[in-house]
C-alpha cells in the first residue's frame, strides 16, 4: 500500500482568502492537520485547543480553528488542528466521511462510498427527503 493525496482548497469564511494546496489523506486522524504557517497566511485564528492521542500513544495538546475545504465539487465548513509549520497537512477521516469517500489503497485515490442514514423509533417512513 502506498500514499494517497489529493489537492483541496481552503478557504478563510472570514476573510474570504483561498489557497490550494496538497493534502496526505490520513485514516488515521479524526480531524484534518494544516501547518499553522498556511493557517496564518490564510488569517485563521485557533478557537479552541483540544487533546489528541498520537500513533506513538503518547497525547498532545493542539490548537483548533475553523476554515471551509473544498474537494473534487463538495464544500463544507470543518474544524482542524494547527500543525507545526511546513509539515504535511494531513486530510482526516471527518472530511472524508462527510463528503462520502474511502481511500482506495491499491489505485491510491479517493472512491465514492455509500452513505448510510438510519431511522429509528419513526414507524411509517417517508419516501420524501425533507420530512
Amino acid at each position: 500500500m502506498g500514499e494517497t493525496f489529493v489537492k483541496a482548497k481552503l478557504c478563510n469564511q472570514m476573510t474570504k482568502q483561498e489557497k490550494e494546496i496538497k493534502f496526505l489523506v490520513d485514516t488515521g486522524a479524526t480531524i484534518s492537520v494544516i501547518p499553522k504557517d498556511i493557517l496564518k497566511a490564510l488569517r485563521v485564528k485557533p478557537t479552541d485547543k483540544e487533546e489528541f492521542e498520537l500513533a506513538n500513544g503518547k497525547t498532545k495538546q493542539f490548537l483548533l480553528g475553523e476554515l471551509i475545504i473544498k474537494l473534487d465539487g463538495k464544500t463544507g465548513s470543518f474544524k482542524i488542528a494547527f500543525g507545526p509549520e511546513k509539515s504535511q497537512p494531513l486530510l482526516g477521516l471527518v472530511v472524508l466521511e462527510t463528503f462520502g469517500y474511502r481511500v482506495d489503497p491499491i489505485a491510491r485515490k479517493l472512491v465514492k462510498r455509500r452513505l448510510f442514514m438510519y431511522r429509528i423509533g419513526i414507524e411509517k417512513y417517508s419516501k420524501n427527503p425533507e420530512q
